[in-house]
């Protein structure tokens, strides 16, 4: 690998580290991550899978009523259309952080794409049942060009 690859990679990690550290609410950790992750990771797997493949009804499956407010069939091709332009294709995630805000819970996640090897995952699940999408966001230096 080439030194300008690494050192940005380090800087991602770093940034990473720093944001987490910055972020709202308390961390949640151990069996508590776990179960939260259990109800957490198959929604974000819909999620993810409805923009992959053009699905808008199971893209917004597990929304609330504000998040379906606000995405419509064409913000949800908006965000298709700049997620393939800019990052590619979803590969794979991992956890980041958990936390819990107001009783709403924050997952982290650092996702590799095809032309992207750090996309931030941001989504709020809401903590008690039914547990429901209450925000959504994709950061990255590409989507950020």
């Amino acid at each position: 690998m080439n030194r300008k690859i690494i050192r940005l990679l380090v800087a991602a990690a770093v940034l990473i580290l720093a944001l987490t550290a910055c972020l709202p609410g308390k961390g949640v950790k151990g069996a508590d991550q776990e179960a939260v992750l259990a109800y957490v990771d198959p929604i974000t797997d819909r999620v993810l899978d409805g923009i992959e493949s053009g699905d808008f009804t199971l893209f917004s499956q597990d929304f609330n009523e504000q998040m379906m407010e606000v995405s419509t069939e064409e913000s949800f091709q908006q965000l298709r259309d700049l997620l393939s332009t800019k990052v590619g294709t979803y590969q794979s995630r991992e956890v980041s952080s958990v936390r819990e805000v107001d009783g709403t819970m924050l997952v982290i996640y650092t996702a590799v794409y095809s032309n992207a090897k750090q996309v931030v995952i941001q989504i709020s699940v809401t903590g008690s049942e039914p547990h429901q999408v209450a925000g959504l966001y994709f950061t990255s230096p590409e989507l950020r060009k």
